[in-house]
């Protein structure tokens, strides 16, 4: 009578050796005629494969066995070998259904049911030649599932894309696999598991089956996952009202690899995305959290992605802000060679999202003192300028205003929409005041503390930075006011006035803030493609942001003097210093820091300085000095008529930097920023005579007769 023996095969977890099959025998016998089954368990390894960016939290292990889900389908091989057979390597696949959990496995395995029953007889087992080869050598056992996927037949991506196709394929070395960009729903449908432990040198021994009187399972399927698996735990800290999102975050991997070949019978998986990957891969939302954190999201990538430690590997979204985690601290936790994800691994990255702080420091870059060479017109005129006022003052609290340059496009990698999809932080395209800052301490730069602290929107918006001193205010003519000229843009108006020492005078100290940046330089964004700073501002960044602070006015000193002898000029403070042919009213722009349009062009007397009769101190508005000059009303003892005016034009002092030492030159304007101060010498004008003498005219005739 021809012996029937079937093959039974049951799925379990992978322990942390390979070691897990029994070695015990037993006595040969029939059970119960139905000659000597092979009864295998199947499961899943999910042990000791963990990588964390932080330690395992409560010191909790994976090292452990789960079983699969019942009715889950399964493709299996079975390989051997049959001495004089032809072909004498014998092939033969068939599916599989999981069943229930296997009985005394504390839960960890599943019976495991051939769909088309194997039989050890089909591998030359009972012909005598073969018995060197087909019992001893053994068989080896591969097999591919997706756990809880009941469906023997095309593996359907969440997308509803197809190609991961476990019902046909036929090359086991080289299995295409293709992962969903859209892992939100519907990853693990993905989640390729293979087995290959029953092989090489721990092959299914047919006299061990033979020994298996109590028909109890002997030997252990192992499933091990072939993807790499990414795991995110994410809070929100620093910057988020109560330390909670407002709105649920997305957490995507960055241009993965997606695509790859799995090779069952070596246990290896080959990414194979060309061109490089361009998408990001988008992580499923878990319904409940890790504890300790708001959201757990998870996904699978292809093992061999390697991102290098200043590399951005998770993009964060986040109450409309972009949020980028570099590979640094799961590098570290990695003890693969180079850093490369390898399969069968869950990847767990730890992230806390703070948001960036704008830090700001301040300068202030004080008047340039202009010098003149000393000149005598007709009336003696000598202007000149005096020593510096020395380094510039400290400031208070100043407004600060910013606005995004919308002309720089954001790579479509990193993030999606355009900047009309996100939170308004700006006012139709201008410069909106944000909040007030104070700087703080001494020296050349200050720190400076927010009154409302504010935050980078993303990696990829361009800020242009404007502080201004003193505070602007909505109405009222005693501090700045921002608003647009006649043009559209967006200025304060100021206008010529008695110069006030005081920093928070205005207009005669109006200061405008800015970070000063070279031409073509880059932002240096790894994150990013590169933008001149010098021209669409500045991008996201930990260091602080200088904001160079500079006058916006000129302020024009006039000293009067005259001689001690008689051509001396009665002066005194009633005498009227007039700049005609000027401008006495401006607009300087926000942007630009400099004066956008000018107005009101009418003669300015200027203002007479507190306790010197002799001086003149005034702040005026930055202009060209073509058609401009000095005009001096010399009044009467009494103070009530003109007695005499004096000029001079302005253009054709020759002036030079005090201290400077260089030539002198003559200036075509005068600038923000820059102080100039004038000596004239008034004199009278001497009355010069010259005189010459008509000599006698003669007259001398010819010889003449005389009579008498």
């Amino acid at each position: 009578m021809k012996h029937t023996h079937y093959i039974y095969i049951c799925a379990a977890a992978l322990s942390a050796l390979l070691t897990a099959c029994s070695d015990d025998v037993q006595s040969a016998g029939n059970a119960g005629g139905m000659g000597h089954p092979l009864l295998l368990r199947a499961g899943v390894s999910d042990g000791a494969a963990d990588v964390h960016t932080r330690v395992v939290e409560n010191g909790t292990e994976h090292d452990t066995h789960r079983p699969l889900t019942q009715g889950t389908k399964a493709r299996l091989r079975i390989d051997g070998t049959w001495k004089g057979h032809a072909p004498e390597a014998v092939s033969q696949k068939t599916a599989a259904t999981i069943g229930p959990k296997a009985a005394g496995t504390d839960d960890r395995h599943n019976v495991l049911t051939m769909d088309t029953q194997l039989y050890w007889d089909d591998y030359g087992t009972a012909d005598p030649a073969n018995k060197d080869y087909g019992r001893t050598s053994g068989l080896a056992v591969y097999a591919v599932a997706v756990d809880s996927y009941k469906k023997n037949g095309d593996f359907a991506l969440p997308d509803g894309a197809t190609g991961n196709n476990l019902a046909s394929f036929e090359d086991w070395n080289a299995l295409s696999w293709t992962l969903p960009a859209d892992q939100t729903a519907g990853w693990a449908d993905c989640d390729l598991l293979t087995s290959n432990n029953i092989s090489g040198t721990g092959t299914l021994k047919f006299d061990d089956v033979m020994h298996n009187t109590a028909n109890e399972p002997h030997d252990l399927i192992v499933f091990t996952h072939a993807m790499s698996k990414v795991t995110v735990n994410l809070k929100a800290s620093d910057g988020f009202d109560g330390n909670t999102f407002a709105t649920d975050p997305k957490v995507s991997v960055i241009r993965p690899y997606i695509k790859g070949t799995v090779d069952v019978v070596n246990a290896t998986t080959t990414a194979v995305d060309t061109p490089a990957p361009t998408e990001n891969v988008a992580l499923h939302k878990e319904t409940t959290a890790t504890v300790g954190y708001t959201g757990t999201f998870t996904g699978l990538i292809m093992p061999g992605n390697k991102y290098l430690s200043t590399e951005n590997i998770l993009l964060v979204e986040a109450d409309g802000n972009y949020y980028y985690v570099t590979a640094e601290k799961i590098n570290e936790a990695n003890t693969a060679a180079d850093d490369v994800f390898e399969r069968g691994k869950n990847y767990i990255i730890n992230v806390e999202v703070k948001k960036t702080k704008i830090v700001v420091t301040a300068t202030v870059t004080d008047w340039v003192d202009v010098e003149a060479q000393e000149v005598s017109p007709v009336i003696d005129v000598t202007a000149d300028v005096g020593t510096g006022d020395g380094s510039a003052a400290g400031i208070g609290a100043f407004s600060f205003y910013r606005f995004a340059d919308e002309s720089v496009t954001p790579p479509a990698d990193t993030k999606t929409g355009t900047y009309s999809d996100l939170p308004a932080l700006i006012e139709d395209g201008c410069y909106k005041e944000e909040t007030f800052v104070t700087p703080s301490g001494t020296g050349t730069k200050q720190d400076c503390t927010f009154g409302t602290t504010l935050y980078w929107r993303d990696h990829n918006t361009h800020y242009h930075f404007r502080g201004v001193y003193p505070r602007t205010k909505t109405a009222g003519t005693d501090a700045p006011l921002v608003k647009k000229d006649a043009n559209g843009v967006q200025c304060i108006e100021v206008w010529n006035c008695k110069y006030v020492s005081a920093e928070s005078s205005f207009p005669s100290n109006l200061l405008i803030g800015a970070p000063e940046i070279a031409s073509n330089t880059s932002c240096g964004s790894p994150y990013h493609t590169q933008e001149d700073m010098s021209l669409h501002g500045v991008c996201a960044r930990e260091a602080s942001i200088n904001m160079n602070f500079r006058y916006m006015m000129s302020q024009v000193v006039v000293n009067l003097k005259t001689t001690d002898v008689s051509d001396a000029v009665r002066l005194g403070a009633n005498t009227r210093v007039e700049i005609e042919g000027g401008y006495t009213k401006g607009f300087v722009g926000l942007h630009t820091r400099s004066i956008e349009s000018r107005d009101d062009n009418v003669a300015y007397d200027m203002h007479n300085v507190d306790g010197n009769a002799l001086q003149r101190h005034d702040a005026i508005v930055p202009q060209p000095l073509a058609g401009l000059r000095f005009k001096i009303y010399v009044m009467n003892e009494a103070g009530t008529a003109v007695d005499d005016v004096y000029m001079a034009e302005i253009a054709n002092i020759p002036v030079r930097i005090q201290g400077s030492g260089g030539d002198y030159t003559t200036i075509t304007e005068w600038k923000s920023g820059e102080k100039y101060i004038y000596t004239l010498l008034i004199t009278k004008t001497e009355i010069k005579v010259t005189a010459t003498i008509t000599d006698w005219v003669t007259k001398e005739s010819g010889d003449i007769g005389i009579w008498f």
